[in-house]
Order: C-alpha cells, then sequence, then structure tokens
C-alpha cells in the first residue's frame, strides 16, 4: 500500500477505532453520564438526553402543533362604551384580538361575553366584520334594567351561549392551533491521530470496548461543548456565505414566543410572585428546571437565607452518627406557591467558566432560563414532552453521535497520508412543546 509504514500492519491499521461518544444511544446514556459526571453537570442536553428526552426524527425539519391563545376565546374595545339601560351599545375590537390579517375575530351573533372588570353579561346582537383590523360589535346586557359600561381595559371573557331550537349555526368562536417548525443541524468535531499515536492506543475493556486515546478527553469535551452551544445558543444564519442552517437554538426560541423578564431589579417575594401569575395564566407546567447564571443563583439563595434562616424555616443543621455536625445551606430545590424549580448552576451562561473571561462579566451575567417539566397535548390530542431533543439519522436504529473515519489508516484508506482522522458527528435539533410557558429571566439587578 503506498505510503503505508512497513511496521504497521493491514489488520492493525484497519481496526475499527471507536470511542464513548460514538456509541452513545439511549440506552447507554446513564453509563456514559456515570462514567463522565462532568459531562452530566456541565451539560443540560447530556442530562435531559439521558432521562429520556430524545426522539429521533426522520427529517432535517420537523414541526409539531401547539395552540394559539387560551381555549376560551376574549377580546377588548378600542375606545370605551356606555349605553344606557335596555339601550345597546357598539364597540369596535382592538389590535391584538384578530387572527389571520386581521379577518377573524372571536363574537358572533347569539354569543354572551362577560366584563371581567364588573361582571356584567352582553349578548351580541349583531356584528359587522367587513373591515379588517376594525369589526364591530353590537351588545346589550342580559338583563332588561342593565346598561353597557366597557373601559378599554376591560376583559370581554366568553360565556356559554344558551340559544333556542330554531337558532342558526353560529359563527367567530375560532380555535387556533399553529405549526412551530424547526431544523436538525449538524455538529461535528474532528481529530487526527499520527501513526505514533496509534502505537500508544490502549484497549479499555468493559465500556462498549472502546479504544481510548490520550487526545479524546478534550474531545469528548469539546464535542458535548459544541453541542450544547448550538441547541441552546445559537439563531439561525441568514448572510454565512456556504451554511445554510435554520436550526433555532432554544434560547431564541424562548426570546420570541416564551415569557421574557429583563425588568426585575431583586429576587424577592414580589419576584416570585409575579412568575407565579405567570405560570398561573399559561397554565403548563408546576415543575421547572431553572439553569441560573452562578450571580443570578446567589440572588436566589440569598433571598432563601434571608426569608426562612432566621425563622429556622429550613433546617441547616445535620448530624452525622460517623461525624460531626454540618451545615447544609445548598439549595437544590425551591417550591413556592405551589410550583417547583431545580436549581442548577448553569457553566454556559458564565464567560469565566468556559473562555477564562472575568468573572461576574458578560452578556448572559444574572440570566436565568426556565424550561418546564412534564408533557402536554397538541393540537392533534397526542401527549408529547415540553422539552425534546429530536436527532435524525438513517433509521431510528442509529446511534445519535455517530463516527466518521479519513484518511490512510482509515478503513478504507481515503489518501496516502499516514495520519487518520476522526469525526463525531451528529444532527440534532430542539424541539419545545408550549414555547410560552419557558420563561427567560435576565433581570436588571444591581
Amino acid at each position: 500500500m503506498a505510503g503505508q509504514p512497513s511496521h504497521i500492519s493491514v489488520a492493525q491499521a484497519n481496526r475499527q477505532l471507536l470511542s464513548d461518544l460514538s456509541l452513545l444511544n439511549e440506552a447507554t446514556y446513564p453509563t456514559f453520564i456515570e462514567r463522565y459526571p462532568e459531562l452530566l453537570r456541565d451539560n443540560y442536553i447530556v442530562t435531559r438526553e439521558s432521562q429520556g428526552a430524545l426522539s429521533y426524527t426522520a427529517n432535517k425539519k420537523f414541526f409539531h402543533w401547539t395552540q394559539s391563545g387560551k381555549d376560551i376565546p376574549m377580546w377588548k374595545a378600542t375606545a370605551d362604551v356606555t349605553a344606557v339601560a335596555g339601550a345597546a351599545g357598539v364597540a369596535t375590537i382592538a389590535s391584538g384580538y384578530y387572527k389571520t390579517s386581521g379577518t377573524y375575530s372571536a363574537p358572533a351573533v347569539g354569543h354572551y361575553y362577560m366584563n371581567d372588570t364588573n361582571g356584567e353579561l352582553y349578548n351580541i346582537t349583531a356584528v359587522n366584520k367587513a373591515t379588517a383590523d376594525a369589526h364591530t360589535v353590537t351588545l346589550k346586557n342580559v338583563l332588561a334594567a342593565g346598561g353597557v359600561n366597557i373601559d378599554t381595559a376591560d376583559a370581554l371573557i366568553y360565556k356559554p351561549t344558551i340559544v333556542g331550537e330554531a337558532s342558526g349555526t353560529q359563527q367567530g368562536l375560532y380555535r387556533v392551533d399553529e405549526k412551530l417548525t424547526n431544523y436538525c443541524a449538524t455538529i461535528k468535531t474532528s481529530q487526527t491521530f499520527t501513526d505514533w499515536n496509534l502505537f500508544e492506543k490502549i484497549e479499555t475493556p468493559g465500556f462498549n470496548n472502546s479504544y481510548k486515546f490520550r487526545q479524546q478527553a478534550s474531545e469528548r469535551a469539546k464535542f458535548m461543548y459544541d453541542q450544547e452551544q448550538l441547541l441552546m445558543f445559537i439563531d439561525s444564519f441568514d448572510n454565512v456565505a456556504g451554511v445554510t442552517n435554520q436550526h433555532r437554538a432554544l434560547i431564541p426560541l424562548v426570546k420570541a414566543y416564551g415569557q421574557v423578564d429583563t425588568s426585575s431589579t431583586a429576587i424577592n417575594t414580589a419576584f416570585f410572585q409575579g412568575l407565579a401569575r405567570l405560570i398561573d395564566a399559561e397554565g403548563y407546567s408546576w415543575e421547572y428546571d431553572a439553569l441560573m447564571n452562578i450571580n443570578f443563583r446567589f440572588k436566589f439563595e440569598d433571598y432563601l437565607r434571608a426569608t426562612y434562616g432566621a425563622g429556622g424555616g429550613i433546617q441547616w443543621a445535620k448530624a452525622f452518627s460517623d461525624g460531626p455536625m454540618q451545615i447544609n445551606d445548598n439549595f437544590n430545590a425551591y417550591s413556592v406557591d405551589g410550583i417547583k424549580f431545580n436549581f442548577t448552576t448553569y457553566k454556559h451562561f458564565s464567560s469565566a467558566a468556559i473562555a477564562g473571561a472575568a468573572p461576574n462579566t458578560g452578556y448572559y451575567n444574572n440570566a436565568a432560563l426556565l424550561i418546564p417539566r412534564g408533557f402536554g397535548v397538541d393540537g392533534e390530542g397526542t401527549n408529547v414532552p415540553r422539552f425534546a431533543v429530536r436527532w435524525q439519522g438513517e433509521s431510528a436504529s442509529d446511534n445519535p453521535i455517530r463516527i466518521r473515519q479519513t484518511g490512510g489508516l482509515a478503513k478504507p484508506p481515503t489518501d496516502d497520508v499516514e495520519n487518520l482522522t476522526i469525526s463525531h458527528v451528529t444532527t440534532k435539533g430542539i424541539d419545545p412543546f408550549g414555547l410560552n410557558s419557558y420563561m427567560w429571566l435576565q433581570p436588571n439587578f444591581a
């Protein structure tokens, strides 16, 4: 063989070289994270994949149906509307309460709507939807002695409609399920071994009979860093020559479609109550994974210490039979107002942790991402996880991470260079359901 050193046999050169990454599948994730716990600690994606939040997709492009808005319609008026007892009032539906370029709105003749401010119940007697984004509604109080009293801040909420036997078909109760589309993106890292590196190959039995190289520990960390960054942080590209990447990572998706808080100035009771109100309004989950920058976590735990420490609400002291009393001041989870937050200090929010920048600096300083746990029901009535990682392969039986070899020592050799290049490749994308229940927090702390 041209370029093949005589002291390396063909059999040895063609021997398959495997790493822990290339053997990863859903069944081997638990063993992998037990062997490399630092990857589990640093990478939320690996954590959730190991817990089963990984699903096969046959196509790079995938989607799911998620509801837009609430089950029960609501609208507001552009101006105050008043009418005396027994008389009808006319309201124009305000912007933000239309669908399909202003052509659809919820009210229809025969519907009843309740004023959420004063409790008055109105019957819709006429609608005019001829002008997009300017639909008018004629309504009167269901009580003969009642008038119409609507302010622009009042929410008009749909109530069940009682109709006679000869009633015609009602129009206007529109429920919209939107299709959220995302794409898998290809993640790849490569390392090159010379023939001298191959002489130092060590076979380590026990863990999938893998072959270990001196460089592979750092290669594993680099690959997992690439995967975490691309799936959590990177937005789709539109101006990079030669690159077509329509994948959108989780944080850009949450910023676009989820709940965002950048105005808070402190972690206090009011802050938690504000989160609880948002969660109650969206109604999706009562348990969240809270991925926090270290400074954000300081704020959380300072609040817990100040609130519960002096009153003895938290048992800090724990005595062991084989040792002295220890102080437990490590808050791994916190339940408040019926909502559980699982605290995780998220390394990738800290430029100091991953790039050597100064501590307490960086764009994501004082940032947190709240990811709901559990399942939801999509527009087709299917139970879907709140958070999932989709991966693409030739078939569902493939490994999510696969190995590719090139070079003079590969099987078969691809050139006459006396080295071997091993690339780890995976094609993955994020599939978050019910994005308006996710929360991006980056308060304005002093």
